[in-house]
């Protein structure tokens, strides 16, 4: 099995690229989420991160902790047994994996997207030695900014007199770490720093996009990646896709005053990468 695993830090335009691979014809699920992560997979990632009592958003000390989690626990073997079981095509392919050959499926382009992949990655490659990978990275101030838009923008909704009445399940996505913008860079420089060790580690084909180098000149990195992942470069499919990506780069924003409290070791952090 050969899957494109798409691994970076949240808000870093994961979702984007992994919309190009699905045009491409590329398989990440039939059942996904609006941020095109399989269901599958997200799933197993949350389960890892739940087994290391680590969440997304509070990936400390994840290096450590999966390192002796790998050495010490089944945890691997689990997600391995889960993999090889009947249930996994049927979970990510759907329906159409009861009409055919396991061998056919996993023969066409598939993979699968989600930020959480870049700590657990280690598994991942265990369990599927032959993939490859993508990494996508985007400068800390707008991913930090990004993630405190998306709290913000659910904010007003995560509070209701109805919870009084019963329990609330944990949020998705945003957390109220993720309304400090000094979290949200700390959060970033974890994320970058586990992706390019996965990256330099990785044994197989795999490319990296710089998504504001991407806005950039989106022609040129998105060919140049293609190139290095060995996928066929369809231009006329790219032509389509750029405007997608001048879209995709508005973001709403939030007022300078609001990230002029930074620390000192945040900007530092910034300056750093």
């Amino acid at each position: 099995m050969k899957p494109l695993i798409i691994i970076g830090m949240h808000r870093s335009g994961t979702t984007l690229l992994a919309e190009l691979f699905t045009s491409l014809g590329y398989n990440l699920g039939a059942f996904v989420d609006q941020h095109n992560e399989s269901f599958f997979f997200y799933g197993v990632n949350r389960w890892i991160l739940r087994e290391l009592s680590l969440s997304w958003d509070n990936p400390s000390d994840y290096n450590h902790i999966l390192r002796y989690a790998i050495e010490h626990t089944d945890i691997e073997s689990q997600v391995l047994s889960l993999v090889k079981s009947p249930r996994f095509p049927l979970l990510h392919f759907g329906i159409p994996s009861l009409f055919s050959k396991k061998s056919r499926l996993f023969s066409c382009p598939w993979g699968f997207k989600d930020p959480v992949s870049t700590i657990t990655l280690p598994i991942w490659k265990s369990i599927f030695p032959s993939a490859s990978l993508l990494l996508v990275e985007r400068n800390g101030l707008s991913v930090a900014k990004s993630l405190s838009v998306r709290y913000r923008a659910d904010f007003p909704r995560r509070f209701s007199w109805i919870e009084s009445l019963i329990p609330r399940l944990p949020s998705k996505y945003n957390t109220i770490r993720t309304s400090s913008p000094d979290y949200n860079v700390n959060l970033w420089s974890t994320y970058l720093h586990a992706g390019r060790k996965a990256f330099e580690a990785f044994d197989g084909p795999k490319a990296v996009i710089n998504y504001d180098e991407l806005l950039i000149n989106p022609s040129l990195v998105l060919q140049s990646a293609l190139s290095a992942l060995s996928v066929p470069i369809c231009t006329t499919k790219l032509a389509s896709f750029i405007p997608t990506i001048r879209t995709a780069s508005s973001n709403p924003s939030v007022p300078d005053k609001y990230f002029s409290c930074l620390s000192k070791s945040s900007v530092e952090l910034l300056l750093q990468f």
